[in-house]
């Protein structure tokens, strides 16, 4: 037992690093500071033998592997995904089964007991991996019995794009809304009810209109909720709890590891649907910060490499939100910047041989809302007159937002296949990166043409991801948005044509809320005029498609109310305005009448 104060912060203990946090006094240890680590000292604290742990994670997947395959497996996770991890255990979310018959019902649906455990073993193949929150399904009655609403919501989500039982989730919308409905009048007390809403902001109900996605809403409940319970709390900090014994005991039952999943899950998905938004995200103060570094040591080993890093991404996004908005001289705005960037980097290089693309777009995004929300305070402040110096980190800054457009877009292209089951933002992401791409093209006059021509193609690119999707209607309806986007271009008078931002209040955010604002009074002159939006017209040297986009069909009753998971301006909504195109989707009594 160690006696008296130790000489090195719990950081450089558990890493075996040298430490000069005592040479430092009162500031922190050359090594926190590089790392952006918590730096204190724990008379407690006892080393965790981490490449054992590693050791032991990696042979037993490699067990499991050989039993399933009956074949001897090299090199386990040498790619480092997630996805095909796992792929490979994919059958310990659903590890026993009931051997039950019968069936569930939800007010008027029913089904089998077989469909359910095929949608439960479906969510766990093609779902799980980006929802590693939600705890493996060990009693599938149990579960229903238990946690009706997180049941449902797993069974509402597979059965989407399943082949078998698409039809079940015009079905399922309506009595899954009935069971949200408490939630809005009595506090939160199940773990399980948190994850039944994160999974619904990864995977919303499609609406009519991007302005009615309850996803901000709902990850507010999810958030707030942790805390009332007091998930963000370490499990080895907690002290006696105040409140009913049935309180205490929905909490009790939660193990450690789920605590720490469950708060990392509401601090990724809140940043996430908060800097889309525009917004500035729930957890991004130190004391939320800290917690969350808290959980991801907690979890040490139980979480995968690519999960940490995307934590980590997740936190300097936090952290630039918060800088930059309290700095209003452009000029160390964009020296600030620079720092944010360079750690972004460094994550990077950090996990190089866990990267994937999956993690990719999300670090890519991050990058993008950066070099957008430096865009914006520049063009807030254009009356400014900056220095030589200045105007070249700009112009630099713009360079790198392309590139990471392009490596965004890239990315979304490689991961085309598994395109179907990935969380909304992935596709939000991808259309940030267009728009980003289109603003910079018609903002800057400094960009040489090749490099405008290589931005363009990238649009089109993301446009054809889309378009590969087709057959259902919001990718289709996204690649018409961005079709007509590029027809409104030659509208604009030469120059800057969006000079300044009339909407600059949403942080990174505001490019596109601000592109979108400016498109959709211009859009509806068309419209009226009765101008024509098909792609390749002679007149529009922005737009290199050639043919005419594919027609907006009819939805049946298997995919109902498809609706963008694309970003429209806050005041206006394009739906309102193509009766054409954007009117297809069935509205609410519709749909009640497929009951």
């Amino acid at each position: 037992m160690m006696v008296g104060k130790p000489k090195s912060c719990t950081a450089c203990r558990q890493a075996k690093a040298a430490c000069d946090a005592r040479r430092r006094a009162p500031g922190i240890c050359s090594r926190c500071s590089e790392r952006s680590l918590t730096c204190r000292f724990d008379s407690s604290f006892r080393r965790i033998p981490t490449r054992q742990i590693a050791q032991d994670v990696v042979r037993e997947l490699h067990n499991i592997r050989a039993s399933q395959n009956g074949t001897e497996v090299t090199s386990p996770l040498s790619d480092g995904t997630l996805r095909e991890c796992l792929s490979d255990i994919e059958t310990t979310f659903l590890p026993h089964g009931d051997n039950m018959s019968g069936t569930f019902s939800l007010g008027n649906l029913s089904i089998s007991s077989d469909a359910a455990i095929e949608l439960l073993e479906y969510f766990g193949r093609h779902y799980w991996m980006h929802a590693p929150f939600v705890e493996p399904v060990n009693s599938p009655s149990r579960l229903a019995a238990e946690s009706p609403l997180l049941f449902w919501t797993l069974i509402l989500i597979a059965s989407r794009k399943h082949s078998n039982h698409g039809y079940l989730y015009a079905r399922d919308v309506f009595p899954l809304q009935e069971l949200f409905a408490p939630l809005a009048s009595k506090a939160i007390r199940s773990v399980e009810d948190i994850h039944a809403l994160l999974c619904l902001c990864l995977w919303p109900i499609p609406q009519r209109r991007e302005l009615d996605d309850p996803s901000w809403d709902y990850v507010g409940l999810a958030v707030n909720a942790c805390v009332r319970m007091r998930l963000h709390t370490a499990h080895s900090q907690l002290q006696p709890s105040v409140g009913p014994a049935d309180q205490q005991a929905a909490v009790a039952h939660v193990s450690p590891r789920s605590r720490c999943m469950t708060w990392l899950a509401c601090f990724c998905i809140s940043t996430q649907v908060a800097n889309f938004l525009g917004f500035m995200p729930p957890l991004s103060s130190q004391y939320y910060l800290k917690s969350v570094r808290r959980a991801a040591e907690d979890l040490a080993f139980q979480g995968t490499p690519d999960y940490c890093a995307k934590i980590a991404v997740y936190e300097v996004m936090c952290n630039y939100n918060v800088s930059l908005e309290d700095v209003e001289e452009p000029a160390a705005k964009l020296t600030l910047s620079q720092t944010f960037d360079r750690a972004l980097t460094t994550i990077r290089a950090s996990y190089d041989a866990h990267w994937t693309t999956e993690l990719d777009v999300t670090f890519q995004f991050a990058r993008l809302n950066l070099y957008a929300t430096v865009a914006v305070a520049q063009h807030t402040h254009d009356n400014q007159v900056g220095s030589i110096h200045r105007i070249i980190q700009q112009e630099a800054m713009i360079y790198r937002g392309l590139e990471a457009a392009s490596s965004l877009i890239v990315s979304m292209q490689s991961i085309r296949a598994g395109l179907l089951q990935d969380p909304k933002h992935y596709f939000a992401n991808l259309f940030f990166a267009a728009v980003f791409l289109y603003r910079m093209i018609i903002d800057d006059p400094t960009i040489d043409q090749e490099h405008k021509s290589r931005a363009m193609q990238l649009i089109t690119d993301a446009q054809n991801t889309y378009l590969s999707l087709s057959e259902y209607p919001e990718a289709l309806r996204v690649a018409r948005l961005i079709d007509r986007i590029l027809c409104l271009a030659p509208q604009q008078p030469s120059g800057r044509t969006m000079a300044g931002y009339v909407i600059d209040d949403r942080l990174g955010a505001s490019m596109l809320w601000d592109t979108l604002s400016r498109i959709a009074p211009r859009l509806q002159t068309m419209l009226e005029n009765g101008a024509s939006l098909q792609s390749g017209t002679p007149n529009n040297p922005m737009t290199t498609l050639q043919s005419p986009l594919p027609e907006m069909t009819s939805l049946d009753a298997s995919f109902p109310a498809e609706a963008a998971f694309l970003a429209l301006p806050m005041a206006q909504d394009l739906c309102d305005l193509d009766p054409v195109d954007f009117s297809t989707f069935p509205s609410i009594a519709e749909l009640e009448q497929l009951q």
